[in-house]
C-alpha cells in the first residue's frame, strides 16, 4: 500500500552441543556470528523498544549526566546498559568498551564514560548508581517504579585486576564472563514471535487455496486428492523430524548441564562484583522510596525530623521500603481503577499492617493534634497508618501515617516516625 511502513521482524537461535552420545569435559564459549553484526548495522532494528547497536555510545561531560539518568530510568528500556567508566582517559584496556559492544550487539547497550559524567553520575545516584575510576557496572532494565529495587552490579578496577595479572587479562576475563552471562539470559527472555507462526500457516492455507483452485478448474479432484494426502504425509514427516530433534536436543541438554557443571568447578572463578548495598538505616529506606517512588509518593516537610527521632535500624529499615512499596503499587492501582475493596482491607491483604485510629483518639482534639503534620502542601490530618514494627522502646516503634490524595492522585506521607 502506499505510505505504508515495512515492518521487519527477526529471531536467530544460536545452539551448541557436542555430537553423539559423548561424557567429556567441554567449553563453550558463543559468541555473536559475523552474520549477525551485518545485519545489525544493514538498518535501524530493536529489540523491543530499544535500539539494537553493535558500536558502543561514547558519553562525556557533566551536562549529559541527566540524559544518562533519564536512560538508566526509562521504563521502556529492556536490555542491560553495560557502562564502562575511563580512568585517566583510558578504559582498563584500550577498546575494551568496543570490544564489549561487538561482544553483546542485541544483547545490551554499551556506553563509554568519561570522569566528568562519572562523577555527576555518583553525585545525583550515590553509591548505588556510582561507577568511576575504571570500573564496570551492568544496570538492568528498570521496568516500573514498583519493581523490587535491583542490585545493579559493579566491579571495581582494583577487583577486575585482583588475580589477573594484567588489564589485558582483567578484560578478556571481564568480556567472557558478561558475554556467557548474558547470552544465557536471552534464552530466557526472547522467544520467537508469533508472527512467523502466522506467516507459516498463511502459506500452507494459501498453497492448498490454489490446489484446490487448480483442480475445480481442471476437474482433476482425484488429484487434488492425492495432493492433500501427499502435503499430509509431508507434514507428518516434518513433525517426526521435529520430534527426533527435540529428543537429540533432550538428550544433549542433559549432557550439556553435566558436562557445564564439571567444567565450570575447574575453570577459573568468576569476577565476582561488589556485593549488594544494604539498607542500614530508616533514612536509607526513606530516600531510596524518594527516588523510586517518586511518581506516586509524596513525603511532607515533618518526614525527615519523624526519621531522626528513630533509632537508625528501627523497622527494620527493610521491611519500612517494603511497606512504601506497597503503598506505592496500591497509589498505582488507584489510578487505574480502583481497588475493589477499602483501602486498609488491600493493604492488610497485601502484607500490610495497616489501619486507622480508634474512635477515643478521632474524639480528641488533643489527640489529633499529635497526628496532624505537613502533607507537601499544607498541614493535614492523618488517620491511616502502617505498624511495621511493635518497638519495646519509643524509637523502635515505628509508624507511618499517610493519606491518598485523590486531586493529585498521589499517596501523601505526614510522618515516618515514633507512634505518636
Amino acid at each position: 500500500m502506499p505510505g505504508a511502513t515495512a515492518l521487519y521482524i527477526m529471531f536467530l537461535e544460536l545452539r551448541a552441543g557436542v555430537n553423539g552420545y559423548q561424557l567429556a569435559p567441554t567449553s563453550i564459549d558463543v559468541r555473536c556470528p559475523q552474520v549477525l553484526k551485518t545485519v545489525w548495522a544493514s538498518r535501524a532494528w530493536t529489540a523491543g523498544a530499544t535500539p539494537i547497536r553493535s558500536a558502543c555510545i561514547k558519553w562525556s561531560g557533566a551536562s549529559r549526566s541527566q540524559r544518562f539518568l533519564d536512560v538508566i530510568g526509562h521504563r521502556d528500556r529492556n536490555l542491560p546498559l553495560v557502562a564502562v567508566s575511563e580512568y585517566e582517559g583510558e578504559t582498563l584496556a584500550p577498546n575494551l568498551a568496543d570490544e564489549l559492544a561487538q561482544d553483546l550487539c542485541g544483547l545490551a547497550i554499551v556506553a563509554r564514560i568519561d570522569e566528568e559524567l562519572s562523577w555527576a553520575l555518583t553525585h545525583a545516584k550515590g553509591r548505588d548508581g556510582s561507577c568511576y575510576n575504571g570500573a564496570i557496572r551492568v544496570f538492568w532494565p528498570m521496568g516500573t517504579s514498583g519493581r523490587r529495587r535491583v542490585h545493579h552490579p559493579l566491579w571495581t578496577r582494583e577487583r577486575l585486576l585482583d588475580k589477573a595479572g594484567t588489564p589485558w587479562a582483567a578484560a578478556s576475563r571481564i568480556r567472557y564472563q558478561l558475554r556467557r552471562q548474558l547470552f544465557e539470559l536471552s534464552t530466557y527472555g526472547f522467544d520467537e514471535s508469533q508472527v512467523f507462526s502466522r506467516i507459516r500457516d498463511d502459506y500452507a492455507t494459501a498453497r492448498l487455496a490454489d490446489l484446490k483452485a487448480a483442480a475445480k478448474e481442471s476437474g482433476d479432484w482425484e488429484q487434488l486428492a492425492q495432493k492433500y494426502a501427499d502435503e499430509a504425509d509431508r507434514q507428518k514427516k516434518h513433525v517426526s523430524e521435529l520430534q527426533e530433534a527435540n529428543d537429540r536436543l533432550q538428550d544433549q541438554n542433559t549432557q550439556l548441564v553435566v558436562v557445564y557443571r564439571y567444567a565450570a568447578a575447574a575453570e577459573v572463578d568468576e569476577i565476582m562484583p561488589e556485593p549488594a548495598p544494604q539498607l542500614d538505616s530508616v533514612q536509607q529506606a526513606v530516600a531510596l522510596a524518594r527516588e523510586e517512588f517518586g511518581n506516586e509518593l509524596i513525603f511532607g516537610g515533618d518526614v525527615d525530623d519523624g526519621v531522626g527521632d528513630l533509632a537508625p535500624d528501627a523497622g527494620p529499615p527493610d521491611k519500612i521500603y517494603e511497606q512504601l512499596k506497597i503503598l506505592a503499587g496500591m497509589t498505582r492501582l488507584r489510578r487505574s481503577g480502583g481497588l475493589g475493596r477499602t483501602m486498609i482491607d488491600w493493604l492488610t491483604q497485601s502484607g500490610a499492617k495497616a489501619s486507622t485510629e480508634s474512635d477515643t483518639v478521632r474524639n480528641s482534639q488533643a489527640e489529633i493534634q499529635k497526628r496532624t503534620w505537613h502533607d507537601g502542601t499544607r498541614s493535614r490530618h492523618f488517620d491511616a497508618h502502617l505498624k511495621p514494627s511493635e518497638g519495646t522502646s519509643p524509637d523502635r516503634c515505628v509508624r507511618i501515617y499517610f493519606d491518598y490524595d485523590d486531586a493529585s492522585q498521589m499517596t501523601l506521607f505526614g510522618c515516618v516516625g515514633r507512634h505518636p
